[in-house]
């Protein structure tokens, strides 16, 4: 683990704290383990209040040596932790067996401390999921549904005008924001 210096003042620079792996295959307890530490040594000795925010990308180093991106950028505060837990998790989920099956060198946490009190705070809030998951494929390095037909995707809600649906993603935190065309698909993965 490297030693990091802290401030107790909030800076405007990017700083990274790692979690070493030493070539193991990334868990779920791996990730809670890391952003527990993380909390411990960062959050809580930097004394952030809840009116306090800082962003933070959840990254992992691969054996050899590449550096690659799990999760975007998320703005949350110092209640946010459980939420950020399963929000990592469910970047993680998605990530196809070439990145799920690699042993990796470090999990990477970049994250900025704000000296502005009224930043927007903006995180995802899971909800829990029922279903089965079905057949999916690889592409570009995420798992996708293998079919066009969204009720195979999960748990699903239709608009009354059949216009848009909401898929629950199987056992996943993530959830499928589609809008319907008569010749595509508009699907975002939240």
């Amino acid at each position: 683990m490297k030693n990091l210096t802290t401030n107790t003042t909030f800076n405007s620079k990017w700083i990274e704290f790692t979690y070493p792996l030493n070539n193991k295959i990334i868990t779920k307890d791996l990730i809670k383990k890391s952003l527990e530490l993380f909390w411990t040594q960062i959050i809580k000795t930097e004394l952030i209040s809840e009116d306090k925010v800082f962003t933070i990308q959840f990254k992992v180093k691969l054996r050899d040596g590449i550096i690659r991106s799990i999760s975007k950028v998320q703005t949350v505060n110092s209640k946010d932790f459980d939420t950020l837990v399963k929000l990592f998790i469910s970047f993680w989920e998605i990530k196809s067996d070439e990145y799920q099956l690699s042993e990796s060198l470090e999990i990477i946490l970049n994250y900025n401390l704000f000296k502005e009190k009224n930043f927007t705070k903006n995180i995802y809030k899971p909800h829990l999921l029922k279903s089965e998951e079905k057949s999916l494929f690889n592409f570009k390095g995420y798992k996708l549904p293998n079919t066009m037909d969204l009720t195979l995707w999960g748990d699903y809600i239709f608009t009354k005008d059949y216009s848009s649906a909401i898929v629950y993603k199987p056992n996943s935190e993530a959830i499928y924001h589609i809008t319907l065309f008569d010749d595509h698909q508009l699907v975002e993965l939240k």
